[in-house]
């Protein structure tokens, strides 16, 4: 959330279009030339530099809905090409499994999540705590905040042992993911959201503990990741 681009309207030449990801989808502001100033919402710019130092400030806007987002993270217009590709082993539609008689990578994945969600703390000082949760391929990472570069933690989902609902703490819409030597449990408010987890979660675990057929040599090298001591 929060995430936004900032690009020349295809629709009206001389114009631009802000995209910028909300908590319910992507929504989509013109930004026009109206005279001498450009308009952007309810406000008026008289070039286009004070515009880019009103996104400098992180602006809030709102839709219809009453539902409003902050500005917070421009995406780049021009990315450079990156200098390796990774090879896609593994692809499915929605409501479909993906093809079991076809060689493919163990870690690879492409269901990928993130979301805030309720963690129950692993110190000895058992608190919950609000975290950035992200599932990518085989990695359960922690982040104290969403915009942050690097994880408090990760575990890795091939040692995984189980992921199910769980009422121990009689938390709404929570649940488990057990390790060998670690339990951690989470929920949230919205309960299709916990869904979600779990479902993508359990399907990870049966993925990767699931009996395969020998790895057919690939060209493509994926670097392995170390698993932080805990």
């Amino acid at each position: 959330q929060g995430t936004y681009l900032l690009r020349d309207s295809q629709s009206n030449p001389g114009d631009y279009t802000v995209s910028v990801r909300t908590n319910h989808g992507v929504m989509h502001v013109p930004i026009y030339k109206e005279s001498l100033f450009y308009i952007f919402g309810a406000l008026k710019f008289p070039n286009v530099a004070r515009l880019l130092a009103h996104f400098d400030h992180h602006p809030i806007i709102a839709g219809p809905t009453g539902s409003s987002t902050s500005l917070k993270y421009p995406y780049p217009r021009n990315i450079a090409e990156p200098p390796i590709y990774e090879q896609i082993t593994v692809q499915s539609e929605a409501g479909t499994i993906p093809s079991k008689d076809q060689y493919y990578l163990r870690d690879f994945f492409i269901g990928n999540k993130e979301s805030c969600l309720m963690k129950l703390g692993s110190t000895w000082k058992r608190s919950w705590k609000k975290r950035w949760v992200v599932t990518w391929k085989y990695k359960l990472s922690f982040f104290r905040h969403s915009s942050d570069n690097h994880p408090l933690k990760f575990y890795d989902l091939r040692q995984a042992i189980e992921i199910d609902w769980d009422n121990t703490y009689a938390k709404p819409n929570s649940f488990r993911v057990q390790f060998p030597n670690k339990t951690f449990y989470f929920y949230t408010s919205d309960h299709d959201e916990a869904k979600q987890w779990v479902d993508l979660l359990q399907y990870k675990l049966e993925h990767y503990n699931e009996e395969i057929l020998p790895q057919k040599p690939s060209k493509c090298l994926l670097p392995s990741d170390s698993i932080a001591n805990i």
